[in-house]
């Protein structure tokens, strides 16, 4: 997305970028997403009177501000407050074209989910460009509906995987210069990193500030050794710290066991170490598979998502 709108802004597009992310469950406020993204087009010291130029006249301002800002005690039924936020949103795009993103979906309420399919399903022309990003919904999440509904031209849903061999090498290419260290590092990062792009990045990164990897005079990196070794980055871990801190105490200790166990384990062994019946453990390993995504189903046995989460 950042490529995306550099590419048009040096081509001299106008165009309007506004920027939300779902909090947590429990934590925010009312459409969290949506109005951090709102909020970077209003005025912060008179969040009124920005909402009253852009919504229609006789709206209620003053409790759509309470609501946006957070004020206690603020509420508004959720047919208000969709109306509400669609049509601040038009009335931006109406002045020039916008481009509205939210991040980390799988977060959010039913009502953010609603509201998100209310904005991609409406067919006006108004030229707004909605994306929304998130992890693969369960079939109990509200936001399965959404991606699983009828299908309509103006509604694209695009499935990321995780990079392969080919692409880490290209990716290598871009950021390190160097066709030697694609070579010997490509494999084993692709190992570490299972082809996740972030943690990819973050290796790197960490290479780099570590000295472990040096640049030279024609911007091309090398090793300053003979031999490197990864290691989970601080920004990683602490990505990591932050999914497993949802889980519930047993199904974190499910996990604690699992991880001594290999980065591929047995349920039914699982089981017996932790005297738990075999049938009440597999459903929680489907919960820590379909909800949460920490591990995945490999014939009979599991594995985790990735190595970093066992080593963490």
């Amino acid at each position: 997305l950042d490529e995306f709108t550099s590419s048009m802004a040096e081509q001299g597009v106008r165009f309007q970028f506004l920027f939300g992310v779902a909090a947590a469950p429990g934590t925010g406020r009312p459409f969290h997403a949506f109005s951090e993204a709102l909020r970077q087009a209003i005025e912060p010291q008179d969040v009124a009177a920005g909402l009253a130029a852009l919504l229609p006249p006789g709206s209620p301002v003053d409790d759509f501000a309470a609501l946006l800002t957070g004020a206690p005690g603020a509420d508004m039924p959720v047919e208000k407050a969709r109306t509400l936020f669609s049509a601040a949103f038009r009335a931006l795009a109406a002045k020039e074209p916008l481009v509205l993103v939210l991040d980390d979906l799988h977060l959010a309420s039913e009502n953010t989910a609603k509201m998100l399919a209310y904005l991609a399903h409406d067919e006006r022309t108004t030229p707004l460009l909605l994306v929304a990003s998130f992890r693969t919904p369960d079939d109990t999440h509200p936001l399965h509906a959404v991606v699983h509904g009828g299908r309509e031209p103006n509604v694209l849903h695009m499935q990321l995987g995780r990079l392969g061999p080919r692409e880490i090498g290209q990716m290598l290419r871009n950021v390190l210069k160097s066709e030697r260290l694609v070579q010997e590092l490509g494999f084993r990062l692709l190992e570490t990193t299972e082809g996740n792009p972030l943690f990819l990045l973050e290796v790197i990164s960490t290479l780099q500030d570590d000295r472990v990897l040096k640049k030279r005079d024609d911007g091309c990196w090398t090793m300053s050794g003979t031999r490197i070794e990864f290691h989970v980055p601080d920004s990683v871990r602490d990505l990591i710290q932050t999914q497993l801190a949802r889980l519930a105490d047993d199904e974190r200790e499910i996990l604690d066991v699992a991880s001594v166990m290999g980065a591929e384990f047995d349920p039914e062994l699982l089981a017996d170490i932790l005297g738990q019946p075999k049938i009440g453990l597999l459903k929680k390993l489907s919960v820590l598979e379909r909800r949460h995504r920490l591990i995945r189903a490999v014939g009979r046995r599991c594995k985790f998502d990735h190595h970093q989460l066992r080593e963490t």
